[in-house]
């Protein structure tokens, strides 16, 4: 999972640049749409760190390296054609990106193709990933 500043620099960035479809918290699914509409929810299901080195005396590096996973649900039965267009436009979006959101700065690496979806519920997901990193100073 991603640390706090990982996750704030994303949702800034997504709020700055991403206004097409509702973005759906982690632990909200009560929240999704009440008109059935499509959504996006962001996650971050694996991250890990390591120490770097030391430039000097209570001077550390660690870098964070993990994945972002944007999950896009559509209505069922409207076909994936949309949801595959908003999914290269968010790829386009975060593809080789530098983030930097309040000192915090996160760059993004290559994000892979898209699933072929899942049904869940009333909707049908597609989903990708992008390779992240991050060093935290401590």
């Amino acid at each position: 999972m991603a640390s706090q500043p990982v996750k704030d620099a994303v949702a800034a960035f997504l709020a700055a640049n991403w206004t097409t479809l509702p973005v759906v918290g982690i632990n909200n699914q009560d929240v999704t749409p009440a008109d059935g509409s499509a959504w996006l929810q962001v996650q971050y299901p694996v991250g890990k760190e390591d120490f770097i080195g030391m430039a000097a005396v209570g001077s550390r590096t660690f870098r964070e390296e993990g994945a972002v996973r944007f999950v896009i649900a559509v209505p069922r039965a409207v076909g994936d054609g949309q949801a595959g267009a908003w999914i290269e436009t968010l790829r386009d979006l975060f593809r080789a990106a530098t983030i930097n959101h309040n000192g915090t700065i996160v760059i993004f690496r290559e994000a892979q193709t898209a699933t072929t979806g899942d049904p869940v519920d009333n909707y049908w997901t597609l989903s990708f990933a992008v390779a992240y990193y991050f060093d935290a100073f401590k």
